[in-house]
């Protein structure tokens, strides 16, 4: 295995004529589709097939990157009979997981596929970009920084009382109380 630190299949080169077999995490746009990398459409271009959260948001992905990649279905209706299909493609194709927008297995049930495709011994190439965690700059650039620390939900606070606290855009909205 050519691997890098990051995961990636260092034989990954951008405008060649197949991928490599695997499964491939690809990070989209948050909110601009101008958002998405060079890297990131390459692997949506040469993909064997993509695995959408929503095809319909996909599609417009898809056609952004000039993309002619057949298009299924991974969501949370996504059975085990279903997962374990697409896992036995792996020793032969190639395919890309995405979400709507953002990293793929942050909120969504792709992590179940990742788990298989490694137990199964497949390869799983992780593509950087967007984070709706990291998605929002701090300080003065934003419009306002949160009043409180961002926690997410039912996290012990440092009086080490669990807390709901506030997460995410959530917490940015919070109105301040001055």
């Amino acid at each position: 295995m050519h691997a890098s630190r990051d995961g990636c299949d260092a034989r990954l080169g951008m405008n060649e004529d197949r991928l490599p077999p695997g499964l491939y995490i690809v990070a989209t746009p948050i909110g601009n589709l101008g958002d998405l990398t060079p890297r990131a459409a390459d692997v949506l271009r040469r993909a064997d097939l993509v695995l959408a959260e929503d095809k319909r948001v996909t599609a417009k992905l898809l056609a952004h990157s000039d993309a002619k990649t057949r298009l299924a279905n991974y969501n949370d209706r996504t059975n085990e009979a279903e997962r374990a299909r697409i896992v036995s493609q792996l020793g032969d194709q190639a395919i890309a997981l995405v979400s709507d927008a953002g990293t793929p297995l942050i909120s969504d049930p792709g992590y179940k596929l990742v788990r298989d495709a490694r137990a199964a011994g497949h390869t799983v190439h992780t593509l950087p970009g967007p984070s709706a965690v990291i998605g929002r700059p701090p300080g003065p650039v934003a419009p306002g920084p949160p009043r409180r620390p961002v926690r997410a939900p039912a996290t012990p606070s440092r009086s080490g009382r669990r807390s709901p606290g506030r997460t995410g855009a959530a917490a940015a909205r919070r109105p301040s109380s001055r």
